[in-house]
């Protein structure tokens, strides 16, 4: 929030860091430091969560999610209560800690960038898409455009258990045939998926699944943060 506005909201709500609850920080560097870094640095195979090994070429991701963590309370603030101060905490967070090693395996093996889709109404009510906003502090060159659609406005994953997980997602995206068809040719394609947090790998397959029946060669998924179990 800027201006008037947003310093009339701070004095009301003043910010907190989203790790140890001290004021003027959204992120206090000392709860910075201690973001458990997930040691997903590299699009690995291995990394993928069953059952899509077949669906996604490799995952890399960045931090450990915890539930209560600071990443978690933090993109919760910034997805819910629409604080942008957090939003920019975890794009700065995100463009930091993405390595030499990773950023060079982009260059190398993606074609297109692409990252996962809200419904239409949730994104028109919450203003944006925060997977899309890390695909844009995504430091690279590379093609960067919305091929996927969400096609119905599925239930909160988090909310869900596995199995629900998985029914949840199934048949979730289709492409999006709004885009000019020789720029938005993804056969023979490597495309790079972004999205903000992964448990199951049920929405990346989901997404995975469609990218491939519209001709992609290979999805490869880039995520902030990584729930493990």
């Amino acid at each position: 929030m800027k201006g008037w506005l947003g310093n009339a909201f701070n004095w009301f709500f003043p910010l907190y860091c989203a790790g140890c609850g001290s004021e003027d920080w959204a992120i206090c560097p000392a709860c910075k430091k201690n973001i458990q870094q997930s040691g997903d640095e590299c699009f690995g195979q291995e990394a993928v969560p069953a059952p899509f090994s077949e669906l996604l070429d490799g995952l890399a991701a960045l931090f450990v999610y915890e539930k209560r963590g600071v990443v978690a309370e933090a993109l919760h603030l910034y997805k819910y209560s629409l604080i942008d101060d957090y939003g920019r905490e975890l794009w700065q967070l995100w463009r930091n800690n993405l390595s030499q090693s990773l950023l060079m395996e982009i260059e190398r093996n993606i074609d297109l960038i692409s990252w996962i889709p809200l419904h239409p109404r949730k994104e028109k009510s919450r203003g944006f898409n925060q997977s899309a906003m890390l695909a844009v502090h995504l430091p690279t060159e590379k093609l960067k455009l919305p091929f996927l659609l969400r096609r119905r406005d599925t239930a909160a994953q988090m909310s869900l258990q596995r199995q629900q997980r998985l029914q949840n997602m199934q048949g979730a995206f289709v492409i999006n045939n709004r885009l000019d068809a020789k720029t938005a040719d993804l056969r023979g394609k490597s495309v790079l998926l972004v999205d903000d947090v992964v448990t199951t790998g049920a929405t990346l397959g989901a997404a995975a699944a469609a990218l491939k029946g519209a001709g992609a060669a290979a999805v490869f998924a880039l995520v902030l943060a990584r729930q493990k179990e």
